[in-house]
């Protein structure tokens, strides 16, 4: 079931977006150009999924096999990945 907001959170997110909107507008063509988000890490650096890995490898959420990061639960994965993420 979706969220439902009262008026007062209604109106708060108004004013966060345009002020976001507002924000954004004043910055020149130069600075948009700066605003790519690209990771500064290998794909191997990240780690890999694999939720079926045998428990001979380790046990575990998170498990180190030849050198890479293999984790078994996505969501560790993906906390992993957002705090890697610059914002």
């Amino acid at each position: 079931m979706a969220q439902q907001f009262n008026e007062e959170d209604q109106e708060w997110i108004r004013e966060a977006v345009a002020a976001a909107v507002a924000a954004r507008a004043t910055l020149q063509p130069a600075d948009l150009a700066d605003d790519r988000r690209t990771p500064n890490w290998r794909d191997s650096e990240a780690g890999y999924v694999y939720p079926d890995l045998d428990i001979s490898e380790g046990e575990g959420d998170a498990v180190t096999v030849s050198n890479d990061l293999i984790f078994r639960d996505v969501h560790l994965f993906i906390d992993k990945l957002k705090d890697a993420v610059v914002y």
